[in-house]
């Protein structure tokens, strides 16, 4: 599919009547291309500001527009239709921080940077924002523009507030407090950091490992956190690297995230272990009193350890990003975490003693839940689409999901735990990209043209449409498997020039008119063209085409061949049949009627002289009249056939005719010689003779002209005259006709008998600038039907 516009112009003569209409149309496919890229990479800007919680805006003082993006909007939590001004800006900073801002923002408006964090008070919510702008300048520092992007940092700066907690004593912290200078030497380090230093062989005051210092350097650059995970003595520990930009050095501050990752397995380890110990503290106590003060010491020390896994196991549950559900057998909730009730946009107090296909009746799944319950075997969904009965605007929506039986001591499922993730938009693309897949498989297997894909060059042929079979009577199978089996299809004339276009193709150029031999001998006219795919570095990696059966063009065009041919053989032919007779008629004239005038003036001659008086005076009229016939006879023979154009040659000839056309003209003319002398045949020679005759005619006639220059050139196997003029030109719009009135016959008469010979007529020419008109032949009637000019 290609994009076209199309332009057109129409031309009126002196009357306003329209003489003819002229157009362009032009390929503006990869203007579409474009639009439809930008189109596509605004949306996704859009996507990347809402998935990394940065919004944008643009000022244009010159237009007074201020433009805000979506998500700036969304932080700001400010509607898209309300008109944006400062003030509306700055009544969504924080009371605490407004002067602050205003005055940083004033600064900027002067030269100096605004890159700041303040707070936001948005719907009674306090939000923490980083603010960055470009603002740009006239010569005289007026400002006419800028951009900037505003982040939500409020989770950063939750977390630099609770690690800032946790370092005010350092000393007493269990986990490991580092610092680190900005060269990577290590400052300080409490006990348990010494311990981690230990693992690298370590000590304080002596360079940090290279993935430390590497990280070091990338948070005091950035300004912000970075955080990385060490194991140390079979714990995982969680390492957030604040920096403290002003000092020039960074703290480590440590946090042991075993547990967390951990929780689910110990939660059950622990059930088991528990149930383990009660039943066999139980038996100690119905079997003896006297152990019944030291069981009960080991049953408080257990159920102190299994509260405190359980509150681990809680935190984990209540905190995980992943939405977690726990039901009895007969599906009803226990308890949800958060994650699970932001998902449903439900209060998380919405759930307890509510079964869950009541909240979301689904007969299938609901199957699937019983057959966990009857079979006690987890279950896995992956991509499973599903509608929210209380959000119908969700539409459908798809999850991952699994569902994982809980059994007692007894074998019997007592709880289910149920987690989910949403992977709808992941599906969605990816079915997406299957229809459109299929819609692309179905469009290049219908047509009747061979749609291919490959590499450059000699490459891996990825993909190529039915068609080809058809065309080529060849298997695709082939191409895949060996990509140079395709020079096997090419006839052998043409083999070695596609082998050599192939590197072409390895540039990104490909298009040809070539043969194929089909297995079954026919030989059939292919136009293969192609076009490159580049990335976005402008490197070439793939290879796009077309290839069509033009079998039936080019036989059509042998045969319109072949008929020139034989029209420019017969054309030569009556030609020269015509300059037979036109000389057959001149000698004619010369030895009849030009021999009884001249015989007739002489015996008039001599009749004059016995003639006095006024029969006399009637003999010298008669004799003028008998003169004038003798010269008028000689022109008409002249003209018929000019002896000079068969005794001196054509250019003789025609110096003879511009001489006897201009003598009494006043028209100057002028000669150009370039290369060596044509020996052109009797019928080009003829006809390039009368055509510049009737050019000759025209500007004695019509042109007004003071000097005539004509030139010949002989050009390898060709020969060329021109004709120029400086005479009053003509309006070519106005050559064919005007009113009912025909224009430029014998011009039209000169281009159609050059055409038949195989040779080209141009002209040049405006009011009040001259004309000049070129005639182009081959050298020989060999050359015009089928030689080297063909």
């Amino acid at each position: 599919v290609r994009w076209i516009r199309a332009l057109g112009n129409t031309i009126y003569d002196k009357d306003g009547r329209p003489l003819r209409m002229s157009g362009i149309c032009l390929d503006i496919t990869r203007r579409k291309l474009t639009e439809e890229a930008l189109h596509q990479r605004g949306e996704d800007l859009a996507r990347a500001q809402e998935v990394g919680n940065i919004g944008s805006w643009r000022l244009d003082t010159r237009k007074n527009v201020l433009t805000w993006s979506d998500e700036n909007h969304r932080i700001f939590g400010i509607p898209k239709d309300k008109p944006m001004t400062y003030e509306t800006f700055l009544s969504r900073v924080h009371p605490e921080d407004r002067d602050y801002v205003d005055t940083r923002w004033k600064a900027a408006l002067t030269g100096e940077p605004y890159d700041i964090e303040h707070r936001l008070l948005v719907d009674g919510q306090v939000k923490w924002v980083r603010e960055k702008a470009y603002l740009e300048f006239d010569k005289d520092g007026s400002l006419i523009g800028g951009f900037g992007i505003t982040q939500d940092i409020t989770d950063r700066k939750k977390a630099e507030e609770e690690i800032k907690n946790l370092a005010l004593f350092p000393s007493e912290n269990p986990y490991p407090i580092l610092r680190v200078s900005s060269d990577g030497v290590i400052m300080h380090s409490n006990p348990p950091g010494l311990v981690l230093l230990k693992k690298w062989d370590l000590t304080v005051y002596q360079k940090a490992p290279a993935q430390w210092r590497t990280l070091c350097k990338k948070a005091l650059h950035s300004r912000q956190t970075v955080a990385m995970e060490v194991e140390l003595e079979g714990r995982t520990i969680s390492l957030a690297m604040v920096p403290v930009a002003e000092s020039g050095y960074v703290n480590l501050y440590g946090r042991d995230i075993t547990v967390e990752k951990q929780a689910q397995k110990a939660l059950q380890e622990s059930h088991a272990n528990m149930e383990k110990q009660v039943e066999k503290r139980t038996m100690e106590l119905a079997q003896t009193v006297a152990a019944l003060q030291n069981e009960a010491q080991i049953r408080t020390l257990a159920e102190e350890q299994l509260r405190e896994r359980s509150r681990t196991l809680d935190a984990f549950f209540a905190h995980s990003l992943t939405p977690l559900v726990i039901l009895d057998r007969n599906f009803n909730f226990i308890r949800v975490n958060k994650a699970y009730a932001e998902a449903c946009e439900r209060d998380i107090n919405e759930f307890a003693g509510h079964n869950h296909f009541a909240f979301y009746p689904h007969e299938e799944n609901q199957h699937i839940f019983e057959e966990v319950i009857r079979t006690k075997t987890a279950y896995q969904a992956i991509a499973r689409p599903f509608s929210f009965p209380d959000h119908p605007e969700w539409g459908t929506t798809y999850w991952d999901w699994s569902l994982v039986p809980i059994q007692s001591e007894a074998g019997e499922v007592e709880f289910l735990v149920f987690a989910l993730e949403d992977v709808t938009e992941a599906t969605t693309s990816r079915i997406a990209l299957a229809e459109s897949e299929q819609r692309f498989r179905l469009l290049a297997e219908s047509i009747e043209d061979v749609f291919w894909m490959s590499t450059p060059g000699i490459g891996k042929m990825i993909y190529v449409s039915p068609a080809y079979e058809k065309i080529w009577g060849r298997s695709r199978e082939s191409l895949y498997e060996n990509p140079r089996s395709f020079l096997e299809g090419v006839h052998p004339k043409d083999r070695d020039r596609m082998n050599l276009g192939l590197q072409r193709h390895a540039q990104g150029l490909w298009d040809f008119e070539y043969r194929i031999v089909r297995p079954d001998g026919n030989v059939r006219w292919v136009r293969d063209r192609g076009f490159p795919i580049r990335n976005e570095q402008g490197q070439l990696f793939l290879m796009c085409g077309v290839a069509s059966d033009i079998t039936v063009r080019r036989q059509a065009e042998e045969k319109l061949r072949a008929n020139q041919k034989a029209l420019r053989s017969l054309t030569a032919e009556l030609s020269v049949m015509e300059e037979r007779e036109r000389r057959a008629i001149a000698v004619d004239l010369h030895d009849s009627v030009g021999q009884i005038l001249a015989f007739a003036a002489r015996e008039l001659e001599m009749l004059r002289r016995t003639q006095e008086g006024e029969a006399g005076t009637v003999l010298d009229e008669v004799r003028a009249y008998l003169d004038q016939a003798i010269r008028e006879t000689r022109t008409l023979s002249f003209d018929l056939s000019p002896s000079a154009l068969y005794d001196l040659g054509l250019e003789a000839a025609l110096e003879d005719l511009a001489e006897r056309l201009f003598k009494d003209k006043g028209i100057q003319c002028s000669w150009n010689r370039n290369g060596q002398p044509a020996l052109l045949e009797v019928p080009i020679r003829t006809l390039l003779y009368r055509s510049v005759r009737e050019l000759l005619i025209n500007i004695v006639k019509h042109a007004q002209a003071r000097h005539v220059e004509i030139s010949l050139e002989h050009v390898e196997d060709h020969f060329k005259i021109t004709v120029q003029d400086d005479g009053r030109g003509f309006d070519m719009a106005d050559l064919y006709w005007r009113g009912s009135k025909p224009q430029g016959f014998g011009l039209l008469s000169i281009r159609e008998r050059l055409r038949h010979l195989g040779g080209r007529f141009q002209m040049q020419s405006s009011d009040g600038n001259g004309t000049t008109i070129t005639l182009i032949t081959p050298i020989s009637l060999t050359d015009a039907n089928g030689g080297k000019n063909q």
